[in-house]
């Protein structure tokens, strides 16, 4: 069974745009590709239901034959780490062995199935158990999707130490720039930053994404090696 997890250096590190482009990538050369973001937090709420925007895009994006419940099944309001945001506001608890479970349904009905975490490898899930314990239980390798930008290479070559010593496998880094640079102008270190990561943490660079306008994430495709890391699993 190929899957891939898709976690980020931080919040807001690209994670849902690349894992848009890798999906559709896939399904566009005929694979039956499976998603799952197993918990989303910061849901809106409508008709007494929450929402999970992002686990929307994800299952839009596949045009896979499965459901909102079985794509996201632990959702919270408040825009926390899913297991704080289930000690403030209550509901439903997150379980990893629950999702491992729902999760090898998924794989078994595709070709390959991409699973889109929350934050870094370090947010708490279930307790004290993390996003790399969540991964580890789903047996799924690792694609880091960090900032360009200045700190990115502290950023992210601490999330790939973290990852080694907890056992995971790591695919490769993937890096984006998500604002205009036309309000946030590159500093000179983003022409340096791939080559410093590659280089220092010994981690292979699988694209670079430059700010798309309009938020296509069709064009990921253009930057990343969508076929590199499918092979890879």
């Amino acid at each position: 069974m190929k899957a891939l997890f898709v976690t980020g250096t931080d919040t807001d590190a690209g994670k849902t745009f690349i894992s848009l482009g890798l999906v559709s990538a896939w399904r566009d050369a005929g694979l039956r590709v499976g998603v799952m973001k197993p918990s989303e937090t910061g849901c809106a709420e409508e008709e007494g239901a929450l929402i999970p925007a992002d686990a929307r895009l994800l299952l839009r994006a596949s045009r896979a034959a499965l459901s909102v419940d079985e794509v996201c099944p632990y959702r919270y309001r408040l825009p926390m780490a899913p297991a704080e945001a289930w000690a403030a506001e209550g509901g439903v608890e997150f379980s990893i062995e629950k999702t491992a479970a729902l999760f090898k349904g998924i794989g078994a009905a595709h070709d390959v199935t991409l699973v889109e975490g929350a934050g870094g490898l370090l947010v708490p899930f279930e307790g004290a158990r993390t996003t790399v314990d969540l991964a580890r239980a789903l047996d799924t390798p690792l694609l880091i999707v960090a900032r360009i930008g200045l700190g990115t290479i502290n950023h992210t070559w601490l999330t790939v130490e973290c990852a080694r010593a907890r056992g995971a496998e790591i695919v490769g880094v993937v890096f984006t720039r998500a604002v205009d640079p036309r309000i946030d102008e590159p500093g000179p270190d983003e022409a340096r930053n791939p080559g410093a990561v590659a280089r220092l943490a010994g981690v292979p660079v699988l694209g670079n994404v430059p700010f798309v306008e309009g938020g296509d994430f069709e064009r990921v495709r253009e930057y990343v090696d969508t076929a590199a890391i499918l092979s890879a699993l």
